[in-house]
């Protein structure tokens, strides 16, 4: 958000006492610059915002919110605004909140205060699994019978638009089942009394209420449609958004990165830091034995080391190219994982395999001429010739080894049942290290012991 803008509206909220006038200039405003600044209020300066603005201008600024702040900022207001505010809302954004609310008793009494249909759409909403469709549906949608004519199902479009999230595609049911689609272009430029069955599109794509949720998001994105139906035995009781698409794909891709550096939980700036620690302190304990290992196994060749002082030089070499490699590899087979393609299958293993193949065979030559011509022109060592030769070979070995681990080790993961995300990133680098050494230092070690 523009800084400048934003320290616009913070400063008309905190000098502003005239409601009226404040309301006024408040709603200039898009809703989401008013959430961005929102958060950063003293508790009268939001008082301010709560009794100027109407119940469908505080729906929209809650909707920008995250859950978690809506929840907070929801028991600031007296029952009745809050259960008010929670009905102007959509359907899905306020079971998100009801779901942050502690205390069962208190949504119980938002409920009750609803309209009815509201109630019974938030109480669905609110029973769903967060990692399904379900949870994230929104019941703002039209549906017709499919027996109606166009002219009546403009009636119903016009009547219902005013409440309602999508008002493009129109739903069509028969008993509650959903039988087709008609987009509004196609409801209006239709002719004459023609029945909207005649003219809707049977060719859906779905969901089950169940599903997963990041599934129904590629769906969305594979078949380039702005919303997507919800299914529950083959009743249509919600629909995707194309927003909610966008923000579950993004959230899914910040878990994986954080779960790629061993951070298993959500971790925001106020999370308490002893906290933080309990969470990440594991992973780093684990992996600051492995590094030891390391430290041991390159010790344990001190003898060639001392004989050809050349080798640790291009020992960081080794490590990162085989750690850049793996990482590739890792990326590529979690992201498969995680979407169901085909990264676990035979085909494209072998292309991994091959793409790491050419890539070490690639890397190993260069390595080899690089350090000839450094080694040369320093005239560093006098076996120049077998140094950069052990350098190629290494590298052609443990490149190939780390594009191995990278594809094999998530694979592992996921056949027993525990998440390649989490436990792939931190364990497969201090791998590679340690398989790296050996290679290196082990090879080098042969070479010289047979001259």
């Amino acid at each position: 958000m523009n800084k400048d803008l934003q320290n616009k509206i913070k400063e008309l909220i905190e000098q502003e006492n005239n409601l009226h006038e404040l309301r006024s200039q408040l709603i200039k405003f898009h809703p989401y610059d008013l959430a961005q600044v929102f958060t950063e209020l003293e508790p009268e300066d939001r008082l301010k915002i709560y009794a100027s603005l109407n119940d469908q201008e505080l729906a929209d600024l809650f909707s920008y919110l995250e859950e978690d702040d809506s929840a907070d900022y929801l028991e600031e207001l007296d029952l009745k605004k809050g259960a008010a505010v929670l009905e102007k809302m959509e359907s899905d954004d306020a079971a998100d909140i009801l779901k942050e609310l502690d205390d069962e008793k208190q949504v119980q009494e938002y409920l009750n205060l609803l309209d009815g249909e509201v109630r019974d759409d938030l109480s669905y909403l609110s029973r769903q699994d967060e990692k399904t469709v379900g949870s994230l549906m929104t019941t703002n949608y039209i549906e017709i019978p499919s027996q109606v004519d166009v002219k009546e199902a403009m009636r119903i479009l016009i009547k219902e638009a005013n409440e309602t999230e999508v008002i493009d595609p129109l739903y069509v049911c028969e008993d509650k089942k959903l039988v087709g689609i008609i987009s509004l272009k196609d409801l209006i430029i239709a002719r004459g009394p023609q029945l909207i069955k005649d003219i809707m599109k049977t060719n859906l794509v779905s969901v089950d209420v169940q599903e997963d949720v990041v599934d129904a998001a590629l769906k969305i994105r594979d078949y380039g449609i702005t919303t997507l139906p919800v299914l529950d035995k083959g009743e249509l009781v919600g629909i995707i958004t194309i927003d909610d698409a966008m923000d579950i794909i993004e959230d899914d891709a910040s878990a994986h990165y954080g779960k790629f550096a061993g951070i298993v939980h959500d971790i925001d700036d106020e999370t308490n830091v002893f906290k933080t620690l309990r969470k990440r302190l594991p992973w780093l304990l684990g992996l600051l034995a492995l590094s030891f290992l390391i430290s041991t196994l390159i010790d344990s060749f001190e003898g060639v080391i001392k004989q050809v002082t050349a080798l640790v030089f291009f020992q960081s070499l080794i490590l990162s190219m085989a750690g850049n490699i793996s990482t590739q590899a890792l990326a590529v087979t979690i992201r498969g994982l995680s979407y169901g393609d085909t990264s676990g299958k035979p085909v494209a293993l072998f292309k991994e395999f091959k793409i790491g193949l050419i890539n070490s065979l690639l890397l190993g030559l260069l390595a080899f001429v690089v350090a000839y011509l450094f080694l040369f022109i320093t005239k560093s060592d006098a076996n120049r010739l077998l140094v950069a030769g052990i350098l190629a070979f290494s590298m052609f070995l443990a490149l190939n080894c780390s594009a191995f681990l990278g594809v094999m080790i998530p694979i592992f993961f996921s056949k027993i049942k525990i998440d390649p995300a989490i436990a792939s990133g931190p364990l497969l680098t201090t791998l590679n290290d340690i398989a790296s050494v050996v290679i290196y230092y082990g090879l080098a070690s042969i070479f010289f012991r047979l001259l």
